[in-house]
């Protein structure tokens, strides 16, 4: 039933020309689901969504020139080398474990501005982070060396000598003094 709403849905949002793609991709990923399985149609979308990536690195490429700038630059091309991840990433997920496919979430990350943003700010003061954490991390040592020193006393408890077992008995705590 939900499939044939999102069928319906799709068809009258493509008269349209909005919003008509997604209702009918998601009604197709679920009648591949109902009909070969859930497993199945993952390899299906699995195997789209790397070739769909590999089309599209190489047209990147090819756009951008890299190889006419040689082999080094391509490896200093930090948008190749995360194109070229995504398709690793892909590959693995694909082959390997479907695990690897979570880690394709980042690519909202990477293309929504304001998590970048976010991602961006914490480390361009990734450095400054860690110093403080270091500056943190040596307060709490300090204070519990002056803590040690200064209050020892307050820190001894005084413990019960363990009482003698005996073949047949059973030790039972002494219930604390009210």
């Amino acid at each position: 039933m939900l499939f044939w709403g999102l069928l319906g849905l799709s068809v009258l949002s493509l008269l349209s020309k909005r919003y008509g793609l997604q209702p009918l991709t998601i009604a197709l990923i679920l009648r591949s689901i109902y009909h070969v399985g859930i497993g199945n149609t993952l390899i299906l979308l699995g195997s789209i969504n790397l070739l769909n990536k590999v089309v599209f690195v190489v047209s990147f490429v090819g756009n951008n020139g890299t190889f006419i700038m040689g082999y080094r630059a391509m490896v200093m091309d930090v948008e190749f080398l995360y194109h070229l991840a995504y398709v690793l990433t892909s590959t693995l997920g694909l082959f390997v474990h479907e695990l690897f496919y979570s880690i394709l979430l980042f690519d909202l990350i990477y293309r929504e501005e304001t998590l970048f943003n976010v991602i961006k700010s914490v480390t361009r003061n990734g450095r400054s982070i860690l110093l403080t954490a270091l500056l943190a991390l040596i307060l709490v040592y300090l204070f519990s060396i002056v803590g040690f020193l200064c209050l020892k006393q307050d820190f001894i408890m005084e413990v019960d000598p363990l009482a003698q077992i005996t073949a047949g008995a059973v030790y039972l705590p002494r219930p604390p003094d009210l």
